[in-house]
Formats: C-alpha cells, sequence, structure tokens
C-alpha cells in the first residue's frame, strides 16, 4: 500500500493518547500539543507501521471477502467469484453478470481503502445494472464516498472504460422483435398493459421508422416494423421472471394463452405469443433437489 500523506493534528485537549485515522485520502495523526517535534517523529512513524500493517495488499480470498461484506452492506448482487487482474490496464475493473464474476485490477491493490471499495460497488452494481444510467448511479450511490473515489481514480489515469485488451462481451443489451405497420398501439397494449415494461421514446434517428421500444432497468424488448412481416414462431427471447406461477396466473386472468413449459430439471417455463404472433417463454430458474 502506498504511504498517505500525513497531516499532524496537535489537541490541547488530548493530554496523553495518540490517534491516527485515514480521512479523505490522507493519514490524520493526532497528538497531545505539549509532545516535541521528535516525539511527533516517532509517534508518526509509529502509526504509519500499524496502518500499513493493516494495509496489507488483500489476496484472491480476501478481495472476495471484502465484496462479499459491501454486497451485504449495500443490498448489491452477491458475486459468484472475485479476483484481481493483471489484464486491466487503464480500467478500474470488469464484470460478467451472467456468472457473477468480478476482476478488478491489481494495481489497485496500492489505493486507500475506500477508494478500493468504491470500485468494488461499482462492479457490484454492474452485476444488476448492465450501463450507467440512473438507476446504476442509485446503486453505487449507496457507497457515500463513491463521487470522491471516482476524482481520486482519474488523478490515477483510471477509467470504468476499458482499452482493447480488456474488451470482451459482458451480456445482452436488448431483444429486437418484429411487427407489422401501424400497429404500435397494441404493441403498447401488450408489453406495457400486461407484461408491465414500459415504453420508451426511440432515438429520432429511428422514430421514423415506426415500431415502439419498452424498457425496465436492463431488460430492453425492442418492436421494428417489417416489410412482409412474418411471426417468429420458433426463434424467440426468453424473459425472466420472478414468481413465475403467479405472474402466469395474472396473464390467464387478463385473457392471455399461456403454454406450459417443457419440463426442464431447473427451470419453471411457460409460452405465450404477442399480438402479433411472436413466440415468448417465460422463464424462472429454481434451486435444484
Amino acid at each position: 500500500m502506498t504511504a498517505l500523506p500525513v497531516e499532524v493534528v496537535r489537541s490541547r485537549r488530548r493530554t496523553k493518547t495518540v490517534q491516527a485515522r485515514e480521512v479523505d485520502g490522507r493519514l490524520e495523526v493526532r497528538i497531545p500539543a505539549w509532545m516535541s517535534a521528535a516525539d511527533e517523529r516517532g509517534w508518526v512513524a509509529e502509526m504509519q507501521r500499524r496502518v500499513a500493517e493493516r494495509s496489507r495488499p488483500l489476496d484472491d480470498a480476501g478481495l472476495a471477502a471484502r465484496a462479499a461484506t459491501l454486497a451485504r452492506r449495500y443490498d448489491l448482487p452477491a458475486p459468484a467469484s472475485v479476483r484481481w487482474s493483471d489484464r486491466h490496464r487503464r480500467r478500474w475493473g470488469s464484470c460478467t453478470p451472467a456468472s457473477g464474476s468480478v476482476r478488478i485490477a491489481t494495481r489497485l491493490a496500492a489505493v486507500p481503502t475506500w477508494v478500493l471499495d468504491a470500485v468494488v460497488v461499482h462492479e457490484l452494481a454492474h452485476l444488476e445494472v448492465i450501463g450507467h444510467g440512473a438507476t446504476f448511479r442509485a446503486l453505487t450511490a449507496r457507497y457515500p464516498r463513491t463521487e470522491r473515489a471516482e476524482g481520486f481514480l482519474e488523478g490515477w489515469g483510471l477509467s470504468d472504460c476499458g482499452d482493447a485488451a480488456d474488451a470482451e462481451l459482458i451480456g445482452l443489451d436488448h431483444v429486437q422483435l418484429a411487427m407489422p405497420a401501424g400497429r404500435e398501439a397494441e404493441a403498447e397494449a401488450f408489453y406495457t398493459g400486461v407484461l408491465g415494461l414500459p415504453r420508451v421514446r426511440k432515438p429520432a434517428a429511428l422514430a421514423r421508422r415506426g415500431g415502439c421500444w419498452f424498457e425496465r432497468d436492463g431488460l430492453r424488448v425492442h418492436l421494428g416494423v417489417e416489410d412482409g412481416f412474418r411471426a417468429a414462431r420458433k426463434a424467440h427471447p426468453a424473459l425472466a421472471v420472478r414468481g413465475l406461477p403467479g405472474f402466469v396466473a395474472r396473464l390467464r386472468s387478463m385473457g392471455v394463452a399461456v403454454r406450459a413449459g417443457d419440463g426442464v430439471q431447473g427451470l419453471d417455463q411457460a409460452y405465450i405469443h404477442d399480438p402479433f404472433g411472436n413466440r415468448i417463454e417465460l422463464i424462472e430458474r429454481v434451486p435444484r433437489p
């Protein structure tokens, strides 16, 4: 761990004890006002030694344990694995939401603990939300020193955007389905009114093509107008559901035809069709006995 800059605070109220704490990236050492310059040097060296002892770089197991603690503390997804990575040159870290794995740049072993915690929280938030929109920022804001840590990392020349060596697929951005022209109202009635996905404005450059987009957090279903439309009856999206039996009951109460799944072990499944005949799978993974 790189030695922190030291600020000595002399206190007339303090008579015997010496205290050290990390404050905004510096080591604040509080000593009694009566101490000599030699005493001050001795206590600063001792406190630096103690802090260094507490701040030995974590190994992979220690990093994973720290991430688990932060996930519980800030109500974030628990990672399946966390490890240091030498591949990240200018990037804080990366994660793979599908597997729950998190990788943190090895050079961050030298930053203050509060900065490392901010990076871990950043990657844990990405396990739930891939992008950097308002929902994501609300998750990272649960850690109170996020903004200050980002400034620290910028000073180090690190960002949350990777270079070519760090590039990799990280998840599915959206599902695109086709629809016939002029039936956007039917699409909205089904995808918003039945499935509960809010309709969002399409970018101006794409709006003239017709169709509509439906998005909520990391779930995005886009419908585009296709000339000579034919419904997708084999190729289909599979939308993850929490509480599938209750969701299916609600769909049936709204008059939606629901077909039971295929009996795959570890999966609850159901199939429906949108107003245009596109097949949609609803799926919930269940613990194996």
